[in-house]
């Protein structure tokens, strides 16, 4: 049976059964949101992946621990991922294992090692806006996974491990997060560096055409000293207002109260 999913939209694979999913609601689903990115979800609790899977630009692994036992994908679920991605659909991982097994290097799958910083390797398209060797701070220690090999963008400070890596399969692009926990602020957060690489991985990753909005709708309006002198021009008190809310803006108004006349 064929999905009625919206064929441009990405997406995203989650599993409601495991702890782990609390990783998608708290982190990735408000940066999808952010930079607006249309998304729909396919929980493996409880359905398949859709047949037409081949036909979205981009399927996203939501987070780790999605199928760890094996039992929800199962072999046909990984042929089908594996086909869709060799066919041109574009993967981003934040599974570490599922990535390995999807590649067939499980064996080598090693964790807990953690980094207090990382290094940046510029170049590439994802980490263009990065200056080659560039080092982003951690607040606290980040645990990273393994992952499989390719191209190294953003690795622990003085390792090899990575935080990013990217490869090409058949027609596909992948991507692998070897974690998502910097996304927290306790570990680094919104805006502490790693903003770019996210939305740029997502994008690179994406067969094309793909949409998203890109910018958020942060445009607002602040005005200081207000005063409410409408009848100086015949209208009423703050007439501007009203025209700025039609506008679809929600302005800020540093009020001189007393200007205000009472009105019955």
């Amino acid at each position: 049976m064929k999905s009625s999913l919206a064929p441009l939209n990405v997406l995203v694979v989650i599993n409601s059964l495991t702890p782990a999913v609390r990783s998608f609601s708290n982190t990735l689903l408000p940066w999808f949101e952010h930079y607006g990115i249309p998304f729909d979800v396919v929980d493996l609790l409880g359905e398949p992946l859709p047949e037409d899977l081949p036909d979205f630009p981009l399927v996203v692994l939501g987070h780790a621990g999605l199928d760890d036992q094996g039992t929800r994908l199962g072999p046909d679920g990984l042929k089908q991922l594996r086909a869709a991605v060799e066919m041109g659909s574009g993967l981003v991982s934040f599974d570490p294992r599922l990535s390995c097994r999807l590649l067939d290097v499980s064996g080598q799958v090693k964790e807990g090692q953690e980094v207090q910083a990382l290094d940046v390797a510029a170049g590439h398209p994802i980490t263009e806006r990065y200056t080659h060797g560039q080092r982003i701070g951690l607040v606290s220690p980040l645990a990273l996974s393994q992952v499989p090999d390719g191209e190294k963008l953003i690795v622990g400070a003085g390792g090899t491990l990575p935080l990013l890596s990217v490869q090409q399969h058949g027609l596909g692009r992948l991507v692998h997060w070897a974690a998502a926990a910097w996304m927290d602020s306790s570990v680094l957060g919104p805006l502490g560096g790693l903003d770019s690489a996210f939305w740029r991985s997502i994008v690179w990753a994406a067969r094309k055409p793909f949409c998203m909005r890109g910018f958020p709708p942060v445009v607002t309006m602040r005005v200081d000293d207000v005063a409410g002198w409408g009848r100086l021009w015949q209208r009423e008190p703050l007439y501007w207002v009203r025209d700025a809310v039609k506008a679809g803006f929600k302005p800020w108004l540093g009020l001189f109260i007393y200007n205000l006349e009472e009105r019955t």
